[in-house]
């Protein structure tokens, strides 16, 4: 199960592209790197852009954990990337971060 960290005080997610299990079904977790001060935005904070065929199910927070699992069917056949997007809100301002990472399906 990869595990993408989500830091949106640099805006970034490592790693970039997060690779996928090669010819697997994935299950992609996301780790906030400060939940002090960051709360994921909304009840589906990561979407993916386009490849509905490969992520069939809307991203969803684990109360018990506060990740964010995503599922990836990864039955492409042949490399190809995903670009998508997860949202943070900054827990004193409200304001919300927005990052645009990909997902490579091998």
């Amino acid at each position: 199960m990869p595990n993408v960290t989500v830091d949106p005080g640099r805006m970034t997610c490592s790693p970039d592209p997060a690779p996928a299990d090669q010819g697997q079904p994935t299950l992609f977790t996301f780790t906030l790197v400060n939940p002090a001060q960051w709360d994921w935005a909304g009840a589906s904070p990561v979407v993916v852009t386009g490849g509905t065929q490969q992520f069939p199910c809307a991203s969803y927070i684990d109360s018990r954990t506060n990740k964010v699992v995503l599922f990836d069917k990864n039955t492409d056949g042949s490399p190809t990337q995903y670009k998508y997007t997860v949202t943070a809100t900054n827990k004193s301002t409200g304001s919300p971060v927005t990052i645009d990472p990909m997902i490579q399906n091998q």
